[in-house]
């Protein structure tokens, strides 16, 4: 595919936020369903320094006060920095909407974050899903289907607050890997048709 982007100032800044990205073929369409309506992707090579950019980005827009003050409440009630267990993420971050199954799109947005050791990520991700239930006196979630381990981060809009607005339909954090990739939805049944369109093969590529 050849073209060009042309944005406004707005635009150009978000842009700026890969500049020292350096760029990789994209690989995510042999693992997102093939009746994937948007996929929105973001290729990374080095998603601390992303983002450090981004806190910068969202400084210059006003709105890194609202994160700090979700990162000083998570802190307070679990003792933990939340966006510390997601810095494991590598070479791709896509946010994926499939077909419409309903009006709300609940169950049909998806965030892709490419991991080089899938085991290791979901480990560290269990880490904090147990932490949270052992401070909330609950049991965490978990599920299995087709093999795949389905767990839970039991915080509300956990992805937004951690990743940033383009996940801001994903209010819920059900997850589980799929090859090289961390796959999380809004429910387990969810991630269910997701994991059952990848192991038929019915995938973009």
């Amino acid at each position: 595919v050849n073209g060009f982007a042309d944005c406004d100032s707005t635009g150009s800044q978000f842009l700026g936020l890969f500049a020292k990205q350096l760029s990789r073929k994209i690989e995510i369409g042999s693992l997102v369903p093939s009746n994937t309506a948007l996929m929105s992707v973001m290729e990374l090579r080095d998603y601390p320094e992303f983002n450090k950019q981004y806190k910068k980005y969202a400084e210059l827009h006003h709105w890194q006060y609202k994160q700090n003050e979700w990162e000083e409440k998570e802190k307070k009630t679990y003792g933990i920095n939340v966006g510390d267990y997601f810095s494991w993420i590598n070479n791709e971050m896509a946010l994926v909407i499939t077909e419409p199954t309903d009006s709300t799109l609940r169950n049909d947005v998806f965030a892709v974050l490419g991991t080089s050791n899938p085991a290791s990520s979901m480990a560290r991700l269990d880490s904090l899903s147990d932490t949270i239930a052992h401070a909330d006196k609950s049991q965490p979630f978990t599920d299995t289907f087709m093999q795949h381990d389905i767990r839970s981060v039991d915080i509300d809009n956990v992805l937004p607050e951690v990743l940033g607005e383009t996940f801001g339909m994903l209010k819920k954090a059900y997850y589980t890997a799929i090859g090289n990739y961390i796959v999380f939805a809004n429910s387990s049944g969810a991630l269910q048709i997701f994991i059952n369109q990848h192991e038929e093969g019915n995938t973009l590529d």
